[in-house]
C-alpha cells in the first residue's frame, strides 16, 4: 500500500465506544475503556490535592482533583472538575449517573464527562478492596526498534485525518 517513494500509510484502529445500559449500577472491575452512560456506586477512599488549571480554549482558569474511590472490587482514580470537588469527603458513598471512562498518561480513568451527575447514594459499600487497583498503569506507549517513544519522539509525524478513514498515520518505509 504504498503511496509515494519515502511513505507508507498504515491505518490505526480507533477504539470502540461502549454504551452502558443507565438502569444497571456497575462495579469498577467491570469498567472497560471509552465507556459511555455509566452508572456506578462507590466509596471516596482519599481526596487528592486540587491543581489549578488554564482551559486552552476560553483560557478561563478551573480546579481539577483526583480522588481514589472505591467498592468491593478495587480502586480507581475518579477526576472532578470545579463545583464537584466541594462536595466529595472521605469515607461517603456516592453515585455517578451518565459517567465516561477514558485513558490518561496510560491509566485508566473514571469521569462525569458533559451529562454526568455526581449524587449522594443510599447503597452500602462496607468495606474497600484497595489490592486491586483498576488505575495502574495499563497501557504503554509504542516503541520502535531502538526503544524510543514513539507519541512523544518527534522523528514521528502526527497523526493525519484522511477522506474515506478514521485516522491514518504516516510513517516512514523501512528498507
Amino acid at each position: 500500500m504504498g503511496h509515494g517513494r519515502f511513505f507508507d500509510v498504515r491505518l490505526v484502529k480507533q477504539p470502540k465506544v461502549i454504551a452502558v445500559s443507565a438502569n444497571r449500577s456497575l462495579k469498577l472491575s467491570n469498567l472497560q475503556p471509552y465507556q459511555k452512560g455509566i452508572t456506578i456506586d462507590f466509596k471516596i477512599v482519599k481526596t487528592q490535592a486540587v491543581r489549578k488549571v488554564q482551559s486552552r480554549h476560553d483560557g478561563s482558569n478551573h480546579q481539577v482533583a483526583d480522588v481514589l474511590i472505591g467498592d468491593e472490587t478495587g480502586i480507581m482514580l475518579l477526576t472532578l472538575w470545579d463545583d464537584d470537588i466541594a462536595v466529595v469527603e472521605n469515607g461517603k458513598i456516592f453515585r455517578i449517573v451518565g459517567g465516561q471512562t477514558g485513558f490518561f498518561q496510560g491509566r485508566l480513568q473514571l469521569s462525569l464527562g458533559r451529562g454526568g451527575k455526581l449524587e449522594l447514594s443510599t447503597t452500602a459499600i462496607p468495606e474497600v478492596n484497595t489490592e486491586r487497583n483498576h488505575s495502574a498503569k495499563t497501557q504503554s506507549s509504542p516503541k520502535d526498534k531502538q526503544g524510543r517513544d514513539k507519541s512523544t519522539d518527534r522523528r514521528y509525524p502526527p497523526i493525519r485525518r484522511t477522506r474515506g478513514f478514521k485516522w491514518s498515520r504516516i510513517e516512514r518505509k523501512s528498507d
